[in-house]
Formats: C-alpha cells, structure tokens, sequence
C-alpha cells in the first residue's frame, strides 16, 4: 500500500496537469504497525483496523481510509470515507513529479545552452563594436 496516490479525477489535457504534479498523497508505514499520509505537507496516522481498512488516529480528518487492489499486483486504490466521491490510485512511475520535474529542469538548460551558443557571437561582436576593438578584414 505504500506509494504516491493521485486523483482519479484529473485533467490531463491542460496547463492543470502541472498543478496535480505536487498535489498527491504519499502513503508510507511508520514502523508500528501504522501507515502516515501526506497531504499537502499534513502528516495523518491512520491503525490498521482489518485488513485495508485504517482508521484515522487522533482526528476525523479523513476518518477511515481503504484500500482496494485492483487487477493484477499493480493497480492499488485509496477511498476515503469522509470524501466519497474522491478516490486514488497508485500513481505510475512515468508520472511521478520528481522524472517530470527532472525532465523540465533538463529541458530548461539545454534550451539555455542552445540560446547563449548563437547569441554569444552576437553580443561578443556587438560589445567589440564599442569599445572599438573588433578587427575588420580587408575588403
């Protein structure tokens, strides 16, 4: 069950996809027999009270949170009973923030590098103009 979960209701086709990259639910044990939930930089406990079924400790928050195994071992699901209509899944590698993330900051340097690489001639030549020390050839 642990993992970072997302939205089943989530736009793919439009600038909000960049905002649902940082709006997920990480799920992690905590090493006594309990699993935390981080939602938006909020940590909430939840005990196990049968199997994949936790209730929330020391708040109603979420309340109980459930997990469903979908086909296969790979499709896990999180239902939250105080949110009925808001349900999760296991979000998939390829879509995790840190690759897309990742990937954005390695794009922005390489269009960087390509930008300086033609305009570096330009401004070299345009700042030799003023201070008067570009070499002409003859003509």
């Amino acid at each position: 069950m642990a993992g970072t979960y997302w939205s089943t209701r989530r736009d793919d086709s439009s600038h909000a996809k960049a905002e649902q990259l940082t709006a997920n639910v990480v799920i992690r044990p905590d090493g006594n027999g309990q699993i935390v939930g981080t939602v938006s930089g909020m940590q909430l406990r939840f005990a196990e009270v049968e199997r994949w079924v936790y209730r929330e400790v020391g708040s109603a928050f979420v309340g109980t949170l459930v997990f469903r195994r979908g086909e296969g071992s790979e499709g896990t699901y999180a239902f939250m009973a105080n949110f009925p209509p808001w349900a999760m899944e296991r979000m998939p590698w390829h879509a995790s923030a840190t690759l897309h993330l990742g990937l954005l900051a390695a794009s922005l340097t390489t269009a960087l590098v390509v930008v300086a690489g033609w305009a570096g001639p330009g401004v070299r030549g345009l700042m030799g103009r003023r201070s008067g020390t570009v070499s002409r050839s003859p003509r």
